[in-house]
């Protein structure tokens, strides 16, 4: 639904981050380029987080090799919605 005289739906850069319709404005190709970037952000990836949860795993390991230390745990923040 067009109420402020867009030339076409907002929605459609949406599409065309991921090649499903042409790119045919600026928009179309920022949302692609801010797609990549937040595709490269650790943790994006299956293979990066892998890595991540083993290096938390380990920093825990560190934690719990201290005299006194019972049991540590190493967290990540949960993952925000949009």
């Amino acid at each position: 639904m067009l109420r402020y005289g867009e030339a076409k739906p907002p929605l459609m850069p949406r599409g065309a981050h991921h090649n499903e319709i042409p790119q045919d404005t600026v928009e179309d190709v920022i949302v692609q380029l801010a797609d990549a970037v937040s595709a490269a952000r650790p943790g994006a990836r299956r293979e990066v987080l892998e890595t991540y949860v083993k290096r938390l795993q380990k920093l825990e390991t560190i934690a719990d090799s201290f005299p006194g230390v019972e049991k540590t745990y190493a967290v990540r923040p949960a993952a925000r919605s949009v």
